[in-house]
């Protein structure tokens, strides 16, 4: 297990105050100038060993990833991913009981997945999964798609081109009357080596790929990146557009307008939720209608086909045709 510190570190993350007993890299200040906006509530976060209780209700809400409620705790979750370790969820707390000799960098995965991330659906928020960007009049862009489609390229092109993102995994959502926010989430990023190698030196001084580098977590080939601060946005932004990311097809490249119905809206958006198998379980099926529904009534949803990246000489050519594209 990863050493105890005594230490307390402040910060924010998915618009709220946490103070956790180990660093995770990438999170904005707790008590920056833009603090207003955020809850005033604030998340504990430890790392330690806990008494597993009594099971009475259990989901898998991906695979080797278990979920459960115990009767002696009804306002808790609990939890267990296969090699990374087991966690404990309230309103106001996330605790880790990381597997032994558990990588810092699965450690912190851990924490800003199955921990804080799960635990957004106990502050009445449902987060989406995807990717999201500031437009030029200072909404917000996000970009849905199935494993493949592109998402980390598209956040390394917007990054290279100053476009501020918020996310490229967890989207943390909130509504505001009726409207809906979108938060920045953290800088640490989850990218392939070869993407984060075109982000930090030149193309003619590309080096080969390190396979010595501590992954992000376990099973992928991505790492941990933490991006540099003004390639981030840092306050929230009112969602004005979709964009559903189909997979690059040659040359051909483009944003479309898709008309779809309320109906279908909500259908394509459930598809797209962070951990969607914990809305009926943990009773939110109305929340995410009414979040749906106002998805529907207050954004352009576009389809959007990304250029082929080999058909261009420099990453920095293709982050400028990304910034064409999208119009921002």
């Amino acid at each position: 297990m990863t050493q105890e510190r005594n230490d307390v570190f402040s910060s924010q993350v998915y618009g709220q105050y946490i103070e956790s007993d180990f660093i995770l890299p990438g999170l904005a200040p707790a008590y920056s100038q833009n603090n207003t906006t955020l809850k005033r509530q604030v998340i504990s976060l430890a790392h330690t060993s806990f008494q597993q209780p009594a099971q009475n209700k259990r989901i898998y809400v991906r695979l080797n990833h278990g979920i459960y409620r115990s009767p002696e705790y009804p306002n808790h979750l609990f939890g267990t991913v296969d090699q990374l370790g087991s966690f404990k969820l309230t309103p106001s707390s996330v605790t880790l009981a990381p597997i032994d000799n558990l990588p810092h960098q699965h450690l912190i995965s851990f924490a800003l997945g199955s921990g804080l991330g799960v635990q957004l659906y106990l502050r009445q928020m449902i987060p989406m999964h995807g990717m999201a960007f500031l437009n030029s009049d200072n909404t917000a862009s996000l970009v849905f798609g199935m494993s493949g489609a592109g998402k980390s390229t598209l956040t390394a092109a917007c990054i290279s081109a100053g476009i501020p993102v918020f996310s490229d995994d967890i989207l943390p959502i909130e509504r505001r009357d009726h409207e809906l926010f979108i938060h920045p989430a953290h800088r640490r990023l989850k990218l392939s080596q070869q993407l984060v190698t075109e982000l930090t030196i030149p193309s003619e001084n590309h080096q080969p790929v390190n396979h010595s580098i501590e992954t992000a977590y376990p099973n992928t080939d991505k790492i941990g990146w933490v991006a540099p601060q003004e390639s981030f946005a840092h306050e929230p932004a009112r969602v004005s557009r979709l964009y559903l990311l189909r997979k690059v097809r040659h040359q051909e490249a483009g944003s479309v307008s898709s008309p779809m119905s309320p109906f279908q809206t909500i259908n394509l958006l459930r598809c797209f939720v962070y951990r969607p198998r914990l809305i009926p379980f943990l009773g939110l099926n109305k929340l995410f209608f009414e979040q749906a529904s106002l998805f529907s009534q207050t954004a352009q949803l576009r389809d959007l086909h990304l250029p082929d990246i080999k058909y261009y000489s420099t990453f920095n050519d293709y982050a400028r045709e990304i910034k064409e594209l999208l119009q921002v």
